[in-house]
This record gives C-alpha cells, sequence and structure tokens, in this order.
C-alpha cells in the first residue's frame, strides 16, 4: 500500500508536467504522421489538434511566470482536456458508426461560375473523410486520444480537489 502512495504521489506533484509532455508528444506524433508517412487528418482531427495548442500556451505561461499560476493553469489544463475527451469521442463515435457525422469534411464552397472552376475545384481538393480512419491499432487514434486525455482529465480532478493545491 505504501508504494501506491509514493507512485500517487509523484504523479500528482508532477501533473503539470504530464499535462505539457501529453500536449507536445501529441502535437509532435501528429505533424509525424502527417507530413512525414501522408496521413492527412479530417476536420475533427484538426478540431482536436486546438486544446492542445491551448495546453501548450498555458504551459509557457506557467514557465514564464515561474509556476506562480499553477492552479489557474491545471484547472484551464483539466477543462481543455475534457473538452478534447469530448471531441475525440465523438470523432471515435462516428468512425465507428455510432453517431452522424455533422462535420462537412469538405469545404462549403458551392457557388461556381462554370463548370471549369468546379473541375478545378475537385482536382486539386484534398479530403480525408472523418468516417474512415486510416488504421488502427486496437482503437483508432481519436479512441486513444479519448481514454488518455480523460484518464489525464481525471488525474487533474483528483490533483485540485484531493491535494488542494
Amino acid at each position: 500500500m505504501k508504494l501506491n502512495k509514493v507512485i500517487y504521489y509523484h504523479l500528482i506533484r508532477h501533473y503539470s508536467l504530464y499535462l505539457f509532455s501529453y500536449a507536445a508528444l501529441s502535437i509532435v506524433f501528429a505533424l509525424i504522421l502527417q507530413f512525414f508517412f501522408g496521413l492527412l487528418p479530417c476536420a475533427l482531427c484538426n478540431l482536436a489538434r486546438f486544446p492542445l495548442y491551448f495546453i501548450l500556451i498555458l504551459a509557457f505561461f506557467n514557465f514564464v511566470a515561474k509556476r506562480r499560476c499553477e492552479r489557474t493553469y491545471i484547472i484551464c489544463g483539466v477543462i481543455a482536456l475534457f473538452v478534447l475527451a469530448a471531441i475525440s469521442f465523438y470523432h471515435a463515435g462516428v468512425e465507428y458508426g455510432l453517431f452522424v457525422n455533422f462535420f462537412d469534411c469538405v469545404s462549403n464552397k458551392n457557388n461556381f461560375e462554370n463548370v471549369t472552376e468546379l473541375s478545378v475545384y475537385l482536382q486539386n481538393k484534398i479530403s480525408t473523410p472523418c468516417d474512415k480512419p486510416l488504421f488502427k491499432f486496437i482503437f483508432t487514434l481519436s479512441g486513444w486520444n479519448f481514454f488518455i486525455s480523460l484518464a489525464l482529465g481525471i488525474l487533474g480532478l483528483k490533483h485540485i480537489y484531493l491535494i488542494k493545491l
């Protein structure tokens, strides 16, 4: 039982570092998949990156403030993680066919002057459908993102309410 308390103490003590690391590694991993392996993100994948960028910006300001605003950073980070978990849950549901995709996943431009404009638009358009995952490793990437962000969010709630920063 004592070992569990030690492990839990270190998980909580370094939570802000884990929050930053998860956001940074997720963004780097997504960019590597996109630019080196050619796996283009869909509209929901791009939407899921915004909470991660927000966490990185918060981490920068927390670092500049020399950890004087760590409680605010962790609260905002936990909110961003739950937003990310909600986006990822919806995205995984769309991929598994549980939810109807209300995102267009293509451009809304539909007012073309002539057929050649439409032809040029269709030939140059790179579109990745939101409902077809490019690969799976037990779960899709959005499924993994959901589980990890939800777990980190719950750990952050424990950090906020049980430890009382």
